[in-house]
């Protein structure tokens, strides 16, 4: 990469604060499903099935775009993709709100899925073509921290503003930011790079090339399994095991989760600020994600076991911190890959991550009706359904440790 091209220090600064407040809005729509869901089903009457089939269809409709996204992105720039599809978020979180039936919701849920499916990989595009890829890790954990503050707005705060506006009113003012975010991108996002341009039939065969090598596919099962497995637990089962294992009030479970995002938010900020550090001293960044998915398979074990500690929501602070460094998949693979296929690659793994992160929170929600309607305790149910995610957790953990790399296929670099 051409060192001009770097981004100056004010221009960087403002760019990084219009992906963050995208992406921490985009954040706060998706886990936001885990403290209105009780308001959901007493105002809509959703069984245990349709809520987790209602909070998976952001990430199905956000996973079947990542693809496209990424060809996008590749082709036409960030600034003109994100601000066209945070129109279609602003859009959904306006349909969300005025929704009365189960239909209506889904669909108000997977618009606000197809709008903000650029945000976070837009950030990680522009950071691989303007910085050096030494700080990729680091901008990238920065971004992710905006992301947990949404997270965390999601929480209490969250709590606090459902007595005045109830969950609707939430909708109609996310949607509303949302909308004016799109002029902020229009304003503070860099232009694209020149890039040589391709027919784009060459463009999507250049899919294959990624899909075919060994660097992406010893990598591409851990981040389906945990991040995926993370974002179904954090977006909406969180809630709900705090309230029926950790016995907590509504009010306590708001807390509880405001804790877990706060803890997952200190963890980007401390991973962000330490990461290229220990990378200079020698530290790979594979060695910190081993160590990373090592606390995740016990916090979660942790969880599923039971063993109810004095303060429930401790194993989930532990899982939180975790989170702050399976996200390594990203800047691990970029290294392996040219440069104009970062929109494509990144998208690619990311279509794995919202894979993993539909079918457990939908299948959560499946097996906890199905055991409990059995007559079997709702801990048994927890305990089963968690116990799934932990087992795929641990076989792609194995499989990572195992995989042996190979060069690049002259495929993966068109």
């Amino acid at each position: 990469m051409n060192a001009a091209s770097y981004l100056g220090a004010r221009e960087g600064r403002l760019a990084y604060l219009c992906f963050g407040w995208a992406y921490l809005l985009g954040y706060l729509l998706r886990s936001v499903n885990a403290v209105i869901a009780p308001d959901l089903v007493t105002d809509l009457g959703l069984s245990q099935s349709e809520l987790g089939l209602l909070t998976a269809a952001y990430l199905a409709s956000f996973g079947l775009m990542q693809l496209p996204v990424g060809l996008l992105l590749d082709r036409y720039g960030v600034r003109r993709v994100l601000s066209v599809l945070l129109l279609f978020a602003a859009a959904g979180a306006l349909v969300f709100a005025l929704a009365h039936s189960f239909v209506m919701l889904w669909f108000g849920r997977a618009l606000i899925g197809v709008g903000t499916a650029g945000t976070l990989m837009a950030s990680y595009k522009v950071f691989a073509e303007r910085y050096p890829k030494e700080r990729m890790p680091q901008l990238s954990a920065w971004v992710l921290l905006a992301g947990s503050i949404g997270a965390l707005l999601s929480t209490v705060p969250t709590g606090m503003v459902l007595p005045l506006i109830g969950w609707r009113g939430v909708f109609v003012v996310v949607g509303l930011l949302i909308f004016l975010t799109v002029f902020v991108v229009l304003r503070l996002v860099p232009p694209a790079l020149p890039v040589i341009a391709q027919p784009l039939v060459v463009q999507l065969a250049s899919f294959k090339g990624i899909f075919c090598s060994a660097h992406f596919w010893q990598l591409a099962p851990v981040t389906l399994a945990f991040s995926g497995g993370f974002m179904a637990l954090q977006g909406l089962w969180a809630g709900p095991w705090l309230a029926d294992i950790g016995g907590l009030s509504g009010t306590a479970v708001a807390g509880a989760l405001l804790v877990f995002n706060f803890a997952l938010m200190c963890g980007h900020f401390v991973f962000g600020n330490v990461i290229v550090k220990l990378e200079k001293r020698g530290v790979a960044l594979g060695t910190v994600l081993t160590a990373g998915l090592l606390l995740a398979l016990g916090a979660l074990g942790w969880i599923v076991l039971g063993g109810l500690p004095a303060w429930p929501p401790l194993p989930w602070v532990l899982l939180a911190l975790s989170a702050c460094t399976v996200n390594l998949t990203y800047a691990i693979l970029a290294r392996h890959f040219p440069l104009h296929l970062t929109g494509r690659l990144n998208t690619s793994i990311n279509l794995l991550a919202f894979v993993g992160a539909f079918v457990f929170q939908a299948g959560i929600g499946k097996l906890l009706d199905l055991v409990t309607h059995a007559g079997l305790s709702k801990e048994t149910a927890y305990s089963l359904a968690f116990g799934v995610v932990w087992l795929v957790e641990l076989a792609t953990f194995v499989w990572f440790l195992m995989g042996n790399t190979k060069p690049i296929s002259p495929a993966a670099e068109g």
